[in-house]
Formats: C-alpha cells, sequence, structure tokens
C-alpha cells in the first residue's frame, strides 16, 4: 500500500498522529493490518510521516546496515570475494543511510522506501 493511501486512512479514521498514544483502536488495527513488513507501529508511523508523498511505499526490508551494504554491493559490482573481505560494510551502508528512500528503524534494521 502507498504511504499516500495509509496516511489518508489515518486520517480518515481520526486524524494522523504519530503519537502512538493518542491512536484509536481501528486506526492501531489498521496499522496492523498494513504492516506487511512488520516494521513496528512507532516506526510505520515516523515513515508514513516522513514519506507520505509521490506514491512512496516500503518495497524492502534489511536486517542491518551492513546486509543493505552488502546486498547494493552485489548488485552493482562484481567484486571477487578475496577482495569483498576488506570492504567496510557498516561504514558504506551508514553512508547509504545518508541517501533519501533508507529509513533505519528502532531496532537498528533498515526500511527501503521508493518514490
Amino acid at each position: 500500500m502507498l504511504l499516500s493511501e495509509m496516511y489518508d486512512e489515518l486520517e480518515n479514521l481520526g486524524g494522523f498522529t504519530t503519537d502512538i498514544e493518542e491512536l484509536s483502536q481501528e486506526q492501531i488495527d489498521f496499522l496492523e493490518e498494513n504492516d506487511e513488513y512488520e516494521i513496528g507501529i512507532v516506526d510505520l508511523l515516523d515513515i508514513i510521516n516522513d514519506y507520505s508523498f509521490n506514491g512512496a511505499e516500503i518495497c524492502g526490508l534489511y536486517n542491518s546496515v551492513e546486509e543493505l551494504a552488502e546486498n547494493t554491493l552485489a548488485e552493482l559490482y562484481d567484486i571477487p570475494d578475496n577482495i569483498v573481505s576488506y570492504f567496510d560494510f557498516e561504514k558504506f551502508g551508514n553512508d547509504l543511510l545518508m541517501e533519501e528512500g533508507y529509513c533505519e528503524l528502532s531496532d537498528s534494521r533498515v526500511a527501503y522506501i521508493a518514490f
């Protein structure tokens, strides 16, 4: 589901807020039902707040910044195994987090948001 659609539905169910204490049970149920990547309500609200524009949607989830870096590097380059061990995946992953479209979650996983 597009993040803008989630925002609109939360508005229809009583108004959008990032404060979980202010959500109705109906809003919480909606978020839980539409949390496709099991991100969690607090992180999902932050993502909706930050990215509910231009057809943005969550398209992937990485278990860590290192996994994000490893997958990105593997998609872009064919680096031999004997060389890849010298690569600093944590630093590269943290640099990728500076790019728009990646959001580090409270449990250190990384959501990929496509526009």
